[in-house]
């Protein structure tokens, strides 16, 4: 089948307008255009006026590129040969302020690696747990196990008590207790 039959068949099922019109370019090209082309813009371009100055700011000399290898090697020649390398430059030293800098940076650093990973953490559940006060776990008691007060003295500990730990974190984390 041919493709234009099968484009235009396309179109038809889809509706489209296109379907109708003919597959042909509807502009053409006179036969010498391109032949003639070159001379067309020059007459566009002398109907315009003149072409702007086209004098370069800068001139070589006549004869310089002609001259310029043997100039070159007739330069090498006349220099000295004597190569001294140049002197290496002062290293740069840093003032003492940077150094200070350093070491206060390096004295946070360390500080901050003691308190992250050495000292005992503020927050463990069993000094907490300690540092609460007997009426408090009373109240708990009493509130969540229905225990009377009078089983348990306010010098009782929290080990001593049969409550699991995970129970009075709980609490604790409502409460707010800090």
């Amino acid at each position: 089948m041919d493709k234009g039959i099968k484009i235009t068949d396309e179109l038809a099922n889809i509706n489209s307008s296109l379907a109708d019109k003919p597959r042909v370019t509807p502009y053409t090209i006179p036969g010498d255009y391109f032949n003639q082309l070159p001379e067309n813009i020059a007459k566009l371009i002398a109907a315009e006026g003149s072409l702007p100055d086209t004098k370069l700011p800068y001139t070589v000399p006549e004869g310089y590129f002609g001259a310029l290898p043997a100039d070159a090697l007739l330069s090498a020649k006349s220099e000295n040969l004597n190569y001294t390398p140049a002197q290496p430059k002062k290293q740069f030293k840093l003032p003492v302020i940077h150094w200070a800098a350093a070491a206060a940076l390096l004295a946070v650093i360390t500080l901050g690696g003691y308190i992250m990973f050495i000292q005992p953490r503020a927050y463990d559940t069993a000094m907490l747990l300690a540092s609460v006060p007997g009426n408090e776990i009373q109240a708990y008691i009493n509130h969540n196990y229905g225990i009377e007060p009078a089983g348990v003295t306010i010098s009782s500990t929290v080990s001593s008590l049969n409550v699991d730990n995970t129970d009075i974190t709980k609490y604790l984390n409502e409460t707010g207790w800090e």
